[in-house]
């Protein structure tokens, strides 16, 4: 849908009217539901990778945002449960992606589920591998608890065994992922470190509080004691 031309525009990367003066929506309406695990999964891949790459100024990552890879045409769209572009600045935070602004994703992620597999696999994977030629895709089974990582090689997908640790090295970025009891995926950062999740990081912070406490209690028992002793003395 075109802008009518009496409408003031200042154009912003990432934002819902391009510069084309089409409106881009970033919303829709979801057909399969998430359960509590997929949407803290979701937060954690986009927090992890975020964290990962927060030193570098031209690696954008987002989540369940609209990719359009067609200009003018706002029907030619997908939207990835988690992704990583490089090439583009971190900053400013987007409402869509548009490819001939940005860049293809070099990895896209889904969390799967029973509603959305047949999706995730098929539809989904075809136009990862042939309309946006993105270089690897990684899926999370949330019902079959599957991590199945590909990387396009000679225009498709092909299907990636574990390291021995089990871990899979994204060629594209540097990060790593392996399953986790924790986090169901863990992502490790460019030096091969766990990145902790926000709930991991509370629970470390109230476990140093409730110790921090337990010290401060002890040093009173003791200074009281002391003084108790000078006192007989």
């Amino acid at each position: 849908m075109a802008m009518p031309s009496t409408t003031p525009v200042i154009y912003q990367r990432g934002s819902r009217y391009g510069p084309d003066g089409v409106y881009y929506p970033a919303e829709e309406e979801r057909t399969v539901p998430l359960s509590d695990r997929a949407i803290t999964l979701i937060f954690y891949f986009r927090f992890a990778l975020r964290r990962a790459f927060r030193a570098f100024p031209d690696v954008y990552v987002g989540a369940d945002q609209f990719i359009y890879w067609e200009p003018g045409n706002t029907d030619k769209k997908i939207a990835p449960d988690g992704y990583v572009i490089r090439g583009v600045p971190s900053e400013p935070l987007r409402d869509v992606i548009r490819i001939w602004e940005e860049a293809v994703p070099s990895l896209v992620i889904e969390v799967s589920s029973k509603g959305s597999r047949s999706e995730d696999r098929g539809e989904k994977f075809l136009k990862y591998q042939d309309v946006l030629g993105c270089p690897e895709y990684l899926i999370y089974d949330d019902d079959t608890e599957e991590l199945l990582f590909y990387r396009r090689i000679a225009g498709k997908y092909r299907l990636q065994a574990p390291s021995h640790d089990g871990r899979y090295t994204s060629h594209e970025l540097g990060v790593q992922f392996a399953r986790d009891p924790e986090t169901l995926v863990r992502v490790f950062d460019l030096d091969g470190r766990p990145v902790t999740a926000p709930e991991e990081l509370a629970d470390r912070y109230a476990m140093e509080q409730r110790r921090l406490r337990e010290l401060e209690e002890e040093n009173e028992r003791l200074l009281a004691e002391l003084a108790r002793l000078r006192a007989q003395g």
